[in-house]
Protein backbone atom coordinates (compact mmCIF):
# COMPACT_ATOMS: atom_id res chain seq x y z
CA UNK A 1 0.00 0.00 0.00
CA UNK A 2 2.92 2.33 0.70
CA UNK A 3 4.13 1.82 -2.89
CA UNK A 4 0.70 2.79 -4.26
CA UNK A 5 0.73 5.96 -2.12
CA UNK A 6 4.22 6.90 -3.35
CA UNK A 7 3.16 6.39 -6.97
CA UNK A 8 0.06 8.56 -6.50
CA UNK A 9 2.21 11.24 -4.88
CA UNK A 10 4.61 11.23 -7.86
CA UNK A 11 1.74 11.75 -10.29
CA UNK A 12 0.00 14.35 -8.10
CA UNK A 13 3.26 16.30 -7.68
CA UNK A 14 3.87 16.22 -11.43
CA UNK A 15 0.36 17.47 -12.22
CA UNK A 16 0.67 20.20 -9.57
CA UNK A 17 3.95 21.32 -11.11
CA UNK A 18 2.29 21.47 -14.55
CA UNK A 19 -0.63 23.43 -13.07
CA UNK A 20 1.84 25.86 -11.47
CA UNK A 21 3.88 26.23 -14.68
CA UNK A 22 0.74 26.97 -16.71
CA UNK A 23 -0.74 29.49 -14.23
CA UNK A 24 -0.55 32.31 -16.78
CA UNK A 25 -2.86 30.42 -19.17
CA UNK A 26 -6.62 30.91 -19.04
CA UNK A 27 -8.24 28.54 -16.55
CA UNK A 28 -10.10 26.55 -19.20
CA UNK A 29 -6.98 25.89 -21.25
CA UNK A 30 -4.97 24.98 -18.14
CA UNK A 31 -7.61 22.51 -16.94
CA UNK A 32 -7.80 20.94 -20.42
CA UNK A 33 -4.04 20.33 -20.36
CA UNK A 34 -4.22 18.80 -16.87
CA UNK A 35 -7.19 16.62 -17.85
CA UNK A 36 -5.40 15.41 -21.00
CA UNK A 37 -2.29 14.55 -18.98
CA UNK A 38 -4.33 12.68 -16.35
CA UNK A 39 -6.12 10.67 -19.05
CA UNK A 40 -2.82 9.86 -20.80
CA UNK A 41 -1.17 8.78 -17.55
CA UNK A 42 -4.14 6.60 -16.64
CA UNK A 43 -4.11 4.90 -20.06
CA UNK A 44 -0.34 4.42 -20.18
CA UNK A 45 0.13 2.89 -16.74
CA UNK A 46 -1.06 -0.45 -15.51
CA UNK A 47 -2.68 -0.75 -12.10
CA UNK A 48 0.43 -2.40 -10.65
CA UNK A 49 2.92 0.02 -12.25
CA UNK A 50 6.03 0.60 -10.20
CA UNK A 51 7.82 3.81 -9.35
CA UNK A 52 10.34 3.32 -12.17
CA UNK A 53 7.59 2.99 -14.78
CA UNK A 54 5.87 6.12 -13.50
CA UNK A 55 9.09 8.15 -13.51
CA UNK A 56 9.85 6.97 -17.07
CA UNK A 57 6.37 7.96 -18.26
CA UNK A 58 6.56 11.39 -16.61
CA UNK A 59 9.99 11.96 -18.17
CA UNK A 60 8.59 11.06 -21.60
CA UNK A 61 5.72 13.50 -21.11
CA UNK A 62 8.26 16.26 -20.57
CA UNK A 63 9.01 18.73 -17.86
CA UNK A 64 6.17 20.92 -16.60
CA UNK A 65 8.05 23.95 -17.93
CA UNK A 66 8.30 22.42 -21.41
CA UNK A 67 4.58 21.60 -21.41
CA UNK A 68 3.80 25.16 -20.31
CA UNK A 69 6.06 26.67 -22.98
CA UNK A 70 4.46 24.50 -25.67
CA UNK A 71 1.01 25.64 -24.52
CA UNK A 72 2.06 29.28 -24.78
CA UNK A 73 2.35 30.04 -21.09
CA UNK A 74 4.74 32.60 -19.75
CA UNK A 75 5.76 33.69 -16.28
CA UNK A 76 3.79 36.95 -16.39
CA UNK A 77 0.84 37.13 -14.02
CA UNK A 78 -2.57 36.74 -15.62
CA UNK A 79 -3.63 40.29 -14.76
CA UNK A 80 -0.71 41.89 -16.56
CA UNK A 81 -1.33 39.69 -19.60
CA UNK A 82 -4.99 40.59 -19.94
CA UNK A 83 -4.94 44.15 -18.60
CA UNK A 84 -3.48 46.16 -21.48
CA UNK A 85 -5.30 44.26 -24.22
CA UNK A 86 -8.69 44.66 -22.54
CA UNK A 87 -8.09 48.38 -22.13
CA UNK A 88 -7.60 48.58 -25.89
CA UNK A 89 -10.85 46.72 -26.53
CA UNK A 90 -12.84 48.84 -24.08
CA UNK A 91 -11.52 52.09 -25.51
CA UNK A 92 -12.22 50.75 -29.00
CA UNK A 93 -15.86 50.12 -28.08
CA UNK A 94 -16.14 53.56 -26.46
CA UNK A 95 -14.58 55.18 -29.51
CA UNK A 96 -16.96 53.44 -31.90
CA UNK A 97 -20.06 54.26 -29.88
CA UNK A 98 -19.79 57.33 -27.68
CA UNK A 99 -16.60 58.60 -29.32
CA UNK A 100 -18.38 59.31 -32.55
CA UNK A 101 -20.93 61.41 -30.67
CA UNK A 102 -18.58 63.33 -28.35
CA UNK A 103 -15.62 63.74 -30.68
CA UNK A 104 -17.17 63.42 -34.14
CA UNK A 105 -15.11 61.60 -36.75
CA UNK A 106 -11.90 61.47 -34.65
CA UNK A 107 -13.51 59.43 -31.85
CA UNK A 108 -14.92 56.98 -34.36
CA UNK A 109 -11.59 56.68 -36.24
CA UNK A 110 -9.73 55.99 -32.98
CA UNK A 111 -12.34 53.35 -32.11
CA UNK A 112 -12.02 51.64 -35.49
CA UNK A 113 -8.21 51.58 -35.25
CA UNK A 114 -8.33 50.06 -31.75
CA UNK A 115 -10.92 47.46 -32.78
CA UNK A 116 -8.84 46.44 -35.81
CA UNK A 117 -5.69 46.09 -33.66
CA UNK A 118 -7.42 43.73 -31.24
CA UNK A 119 -6.94 39.98 -31.63
CA UNK A 120 -10.23 39.32 -29.77
CA UNK A 121 -12.64 39.91 -32.64
CA UNK A 122 -12.93 38.17 -35.99
CA UNK A 123 -12.49 40.00 -39.26
CA UNK A 124 -16.28 39.84 -39.85
CA UNK A 125 -16.92 41.50 -36.48
CA UNK A 126 -14.35 44.21 -37.22
CA UNK A 127 -15.87 44.96 -40.63
CA UNK A 128 -19.40 44.98 -39.20
CA UNK A 129 -18.36 47.31 -36.39
CA UNK A 130 -16.71 49.72 -38.82
CA UNK A 131 -19.71 49.80 -41.16
CA UNK A 132 -22.64 49.85 -38.75
CA UNK A 133 -21.57 52.19 -35.95
CA UNK A 134 -22.62 55.83 -35.98
CA UNK A 135 -19.86 57.61 -37.81
CA UNK A 136 -19.32 54.68 -40.14
CA UNK A 137 -20.00 55.22 -43.79
CA UNK A 138 -23.49 53.74 -43.40
CA UNK A 139 -24.34 56.75 -41.22
CA UNK A 140 -23.91 58.92 -44.30
CA UNK A 141 -26.72 56.93 -45.92
CA UNK A 142 -28.96 56.93 -42.83
CA UNK A 143 -28.78 60.61 -41.91
CA UNK A 144 -30.32 62.06 -45.07
CA UNK A 145 -33.00 59.38 -45.18
CA UNK A 146 -34.27 59.91 -41.64
CA UNK A 147 -34.20 63.66 -42.10
CA UNK A 148 -32.47 64.67 -38.91
CA UNK A 149 -32.54 68.43 -38.77
CA UNK A 150 -29.20 69.41 -40.11
CA UNK A 151 -27.66 71.23 -42.99
CA UNK A 152 -28.46 68.27 -45.23
CA UNK A 153 -31.63 68.95 -47.15
CA UNK A 154 -33.48 65.97 -48.53
CA UNK A 155 -37.02 65.83 -49.81
CA UNK A 156 -38.56 63.49 -47.22
CA UNK A 157 -41.98 63.59 -48.82
CA UNK A 158 -40.91 60.66 -51.01
CA UNK A 159 -40.41 58.47 -47.95
CA UNK A 160 -43.39 56.80 -46.38
CA UNK A 161 -43.61 57.67 -42.63
CA UNK A 162 -43.45 53.95 -41.81
CA UNK A 163 -40.19 53.65 -43.76
CA UNK A 164 -38.76 56.63 -41.87
CA UNK A 165 -39.67 55.06 -38.51
CA UNK A 166 -38.11 51.76 -39.59
CA UNK A 167 -34.92 53.55 -40.63
CA UNK A 168 -34.73 55.40 -37.32
CA UNK A 169 -35.18 52.11 -35.44
CA UNK A 170 -32.47 50.50 -37.58
CA UNK A 171 -30.18 53.47 -37.01
CA UNK A 172 -30.58 53.05 -33.25
CA UNK A 173 -30.85 49.23 -33.05
CA UNK A 174 -28.05 48.22 -35.43
CA UNK A 175 -25.26 49.81 -33.36
CA UNK A 176 -26.71 48.34 -30.15
CA UNK A 177 -26.88 44.84 -31.65
CA UNK A 178 -23.28 45.12 -32.88
CA UNK A 179 -22.18 46.46 -29.47
CA UNK A 180 -23.83 43.49 -27.73
CA UNK A 181 -22.16 41.08 -30.18
CA UNK A 182 -18.71 42.59 -29.58
CA UNK A 183 -19.14 42.68 -25.81
CA UNK A 184 -20.31 39.05 -25.78
CA UNK A 185 -17.21 38.00 -27.72
CA UNK A 186 -14.98 40.02 -25.36
CA UNK A 187 -16.55 38.41 -22.27
CA UNK A 188 -16.16 34.93 -23.79
CA UNK A 189 -12.52 35.64 -24.60
CA UNK A 190 -11.92 36.60 -20.97
CA UNK A 191 -13.55 33.43 -19.67
CA UNK A 192 -11.37 31.18 -21.84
Amino acid sequence: MLMQSTNQTLIADYLMAVRDATRSLPTGKRETIIGDLEAHIEQALSIDAGEAEIRTLLDRLGSPEAIAAEAGANDAPITSKKGPSRVREIFGLIGLSAGSLFIPIIGWIVGVVLIWQSPVWSKLQKITAALVWPGGWFAMLYLPLVSLRSSISVDTAVLNPGVRVLLVILFIAAPLVVLAWLIRTLVRADSN
